[in-house]
């Protein structure tokens, strides 16, 4: 809500290039507490990336790990690339 403050969204399943994304972020900055990063990742990914950021906190920053599934308002009717996604061609062609 703070104008002053610097946000960014990551969206990544790799905890390590997430880490280092925000840790490289965070060296450069002149002032870490003005960093606001949103990590999202998907269901499977989700605990470790919230596990590896409360296990090696970055300074003063502020994370936020979010999990794609839990937004709701992300669905097929707001994105035609979810909504192909999710076409039986679709899951033929990257499933099997």
């Amino acid at each position: 809500d703070d104008p002053k403050l610097y946000h960014y969204a990551l969206f990544s399943d790799n905890v390590l290039a997430a880490a280092v994304v925000v840790n490289s972020t965070i060296t450069r900055a002149k002032d870490p507490s003005k960093h606001v990063f949103h990590v999202v990742t998907d269901r499977l990914n989700y605990a470790a990336m919230r596990m590896w950021f409360l296990a090696n906190p970055v300074g003063q920053a502020t994370i936020q790990v979010q999990n794609v599934e839990e937004f709701t308002w992300l669905n097929s009717s707001y994105s035609p690339v979810l909504r192909q996604l999710g076409s039986r061609s679709m899951i033929d062609y990257y499933f099997k």
